[in-house]
């Protein structure tokens, strides 16, 4: 990404804490301006993180390309406490898949870097 393009978008892009880092490294060595902002939550109350990423429209396809080669979903077993008395002693464990992202992609009227 040139470093003259204007940019006119901003992406909001939410996925697991652990495929931040990677993701973020891949977009700043690709020349992409992003901001990260650490979180908590969600189905399984992990760390996640916000990543706030300003690109020119014309660059949407390679950001969009990066994220879905490294945000991919998969399953997991997960620790689940039942309601009650059920089993007090035993962990019930579920399926659920995780990773991923959700991503949002925004016009922008101006950017400013300041």
């Amino acid at each position: 990404m040139a470093a003259t393009k204007t940019i006119d978008r901003v992406m909001i892009v939410t996925l697991q804490g652990d495929t931040a880092d990677a993701l973020t490294r891949a977009l700043t060595s690709a020349g992409f301006q992003v901001t990260i902002v650490e979180s908590r939550g969600g189905f399984l109350l992990e760390p996640s993180s916000t990543l706030m990423i300003g690109y020119s429209s014309a660059d949407q396809d390679t950001l969009l390309g990066n994220i879905r080669t490294l945000c991919c979903t998969r399953k997991r077993l997960v620790p689940v406490q039942p309601d009650g008395s059920l089993l007090p002693a035993l962990p019930l464990m579920i399926e659920a898949e995780v990773g991923g992202a959700a991503v949002i992609a925004l016009r922008v009227e101006r950017f400013i870097q300041l």
